[in-house]
């Protein structure tokens, strides 16, 4: 081989050499240039988690603290490196008993576990119990092996009540590769990070997206030109990008808490969020940017909205009640005075007893519809169905409503089949329903107008059906018709007495009995009709007749006593036993009933529940036990008639319960339970 090609051959190999050595020299750039770019990547996100405005934590299978952020540190008066290598028991002890546990079974299932809340004290506020909200998610290591939990802590001591709803809003997420990603998944809220002042970078999680409406492609941040899914408003005006929170905390590097926002979004949807933000600074303490935090607050002010709309329904319910009731007592103070000055036997005295009458039975009905409300509201509204024959439903409903109906000069006409129709209901409840529906069509249809009321059977159903040419209801008011006070929707409207609650009782009571209710109107001033649908019954079977007992019962004498702690309701009712030819005992504490018994062989005892000593019903116990040969027949008499009050006076050995007030109609018929049960019918006691 020639020299020339030697050297030739030699030139190539130093040129190769040489561009080897330049190809490794720069190969070794880009990797320090890359690990740069990584270093400072991180360093950032450490500067995130450091600076983030929830408590963040990293514990490791021991439960001892591998990390700490700075607000963590502050929540637990203790510094971030003083927690390294602690545990939990160490640093919060008030909190481990409840927190150990949750962490072990996350570790145990690898399941996260969001929103669980924990109250103790801390170092940092050692003489108060403070509230915190966590979530832990498990940590793993590049084998997808589970090595510790990692922890966001939020103090909700200030706030509780406001996220009281966050639950709902919680992104549950997968753990991310990183820490910063498990701790950003593990926040329960809506979180962004702003990587430069200008809020042009900013990255935001899945609960970020999920609550803002993202798309793939859109920014986060307002600040950025391109197209968004919402708008910012506080109260009601929109804000400009360098308005937000986010954008002011980067641009003057101080804290924003506790700014409502309202962001409204095309399709019309608003959603209230309550939003913290925090400089984000570097190493040397120089704002880079900003991280905040938004709370989904919807829930809670549309339940404060409720609220104030309620209070606002229940000052003009209370309203209206005042005026309800004052009129009745109005009547029957004026008659009162009258008793003072008329003559005894005189007509007008007769027309004023009449009055004060028909006004007690309407302060009544008044306090029966209230505690009707309040059994519906409370579930306990409780029905006695029985067999029952329309038609004496429908003429018991037309006797109560025909006052009104003729008060009004109406024209009334009632059409019902000729065949006997049945209904499985409480006869009583429905006879209001109709008495209701009767009350309704007369009340508002002018004087004058035309009611007509009719009975027919369709489809295995029995329909009844009230019609009226007064008033009618205008189409954007329908829906309110069986609203619970729908005539204390607006007190400034024209009243026509009533508490508005007549229609949702009756509604509610037909759906109690599988029927249905429903209303039709033409507009105003062309009338209404409501119509009622029940399923038909089959016919009972003949009832066996009264006994001679039942037919030859008479008001013999009693020897009755009457117990009320209400010296004038007890002085009232013991004087109208006595016109009616008895002899009355009265007594107004427990102790005093039964010392008047001692000495007093009763055959009727009217016993007041509610009393300044011992109950009635103890009363009763006592009577039972201290004289077991007396056949004494006690009747309850009180404010409270619910089944299990009913239940009470039962087991307490009392033979019947009166709920006040009650009429003579009805203590005659007690009385003559007493006089059947002693065999006592036309004799003297």
């Amino acid at each position: 081989m020639s020299s020339v090609v030697v050297e030739a051959i030699l030139a190539l190999l130093a040129i190769a050499a040489a561009m080897h050595a330049f190809l490794q020299t720069r190969r070794m750039r880009e990797a320090r240039a890359e690990t740069a770019a990584t270093r400072a990547q991180l360093q950032e996100m450490e500067i995130a988690y450091d600076q983030a405005p929830l408590g963040m934590t990293v514990l490791d299978r021991d439960l001892r603290y591998v990390r700490t952020n700075r607000m963590l540190a502050e929540q637990n008066g203790l510094a971030a490196e003083e927690h390294l290598g602690k545990s939990i028991r160490e640093v919060v002890p008030d909190v481990a008993d409840m927190a150990e546990p949750i962490f072990q079974d996350v570790m145990r299932s690898g399941v996260p576990l969001i929103g669980v809340e924990f109250e103790g004290a801390t170092k940092a506020h050692p003489t108060a119990v403070r509230a915190y909200r966590e979530s832990v998610y498990p940590v793993r290591d590049r084998h997808g092996l589970i090595v510790g939990v990692s922890v966001a802590v939020e103090d909700v001591t200030e706030t509780r009540r406001l996220l009281a709803a966050l639950h709902d809003s919680e992104q549950r997420e997968r753990m991310r590769a990183t820490e910063l990603q498990s701790v950003m998944d593990a926040t329960p809220a809506a979180i962004f990070i702003a990587h430069d002042r200008a809020c042009l970078n900013v990255t935001s999680n899945a609960e970020a997206v999920r609550l803002l409406r993202l798309g793939a492609e859109q920014s986060p941040s307002l600040s950025d030109p391109g197209p968004h899914s919402y708008a910012a408003y506080a109260d009601g005006v929109a804000l400009r990008p360098e308005e937000l929170p986010l954008q002011l905390a980067a641009a003057t590097g101080r804290e924003i808490r506790g700014c409502e926002l309202e962001m409204h979004f095309p399709d019309g949807d608003v959603l209230h969020v309550l939003v913290n933000a925090v400089p984000l600074r570097d190493h040397t303490g120089q704002v880079i940017g900003s991280v905040a935090a938004f709370v989904d607050i919807t829930a809670q002010k549309n339940a404060s909205e409720e609220l104030k709309r309620q209070a606002r329904h229940k000052d003009e319910f209370l309203a209206v009640l005042a005026h309800e009731l004052r009129n009745p007592l109005a009547a029957i103070q004026a008659g009162l005075e009258l008793l003072k000055i008329e003559a005894v036997g005189s007509a007008r005295l007769a027309r004023t007893h009449q009055i004060m009458q028909r006004q007690m039975a309407h302060v009544v009905r008044l306090i029966d519809d209230l505690l009707d409300v309040a059994r519906i509201s409370s579930g306990k509204l409780e029905l006695s169905p029985e067999t029952a024959s329309v038609r004496e439903i429908v003429d018991a409903a037309i006797e109560l409503s025909r006052g009104h109906i003729e008060r009004g000069g109406h024209r009334f006409h009632a059409e019902l089949p000729p065949e006997p129709l049945f209904l499985h209901v409480d006869r009583v409840r429905l006879t209001e329903v109709v008495s209701n529906l009767l009350h309704n069509a007369a009340k508002y249809t002018p004087s004058g107008g035309a009611i007509d009321l009719t009975v027919l059977r369709e489809q295995g159903e029995v329909v009844i059906r009230v019609t009226d040419n007064g008033v009618g209801i205008a189409p954007e008011n329908m829906p309110q018709v069986f609203t619970m006070f729908a005539q204390a929707e607006d007190a400034r409207a024209q009243r026509r007495g009533g508490l508005g609650v007549g229609l949702a009782l009756a509604r509610r009571i037909v759906e109690l009995h599988g029927g249905q209710i429903g209303v039709a109107s033409a507009g105003p001033g062309k009338g209404s009709t409501f119509s009622v649908r029940l399923p038909v019954a089959p016919a009972p079977a003949p009832a066996a007749g009264e006994g001679p007992a039942e037919r030859a019962a008479a008001q013999a004498s009693l020897r009755i006593l009457v117990l009320d702690d209400n010296a004038d309701a007890a002085s009232t009712l013991g004087a109208m036993l006595e016109a009616h030819g008895h002899i009355v005992r009265l007594a107004f504490t427990g102790a005093g009933a039964l010392e008047v018994l001692d000495k007093f062989s009763a055959d009727l005892a009217f016993l007041d529940i509610g009393l300044p000593d011992i109950s009635g019903y103890e009363v009763a116990r006592r009577v039972r036990q201290r004289f077991p040969e007396r056949d004494i027949f006690l009747a309850a008499l009180s404010g409270w008639g619910s089944t299990a009050d009913r239940r009470q006076s039962e087991e307490a050995g009392i033979d019947v319960h009166l709920t006040k007030p009650v009429t003579m109609a009805t203590i005659e018929n007690v009385i003559q339970s007493r006089q059947l049960r002693a065999g006592l019918a036309g004799q003297p006691s």
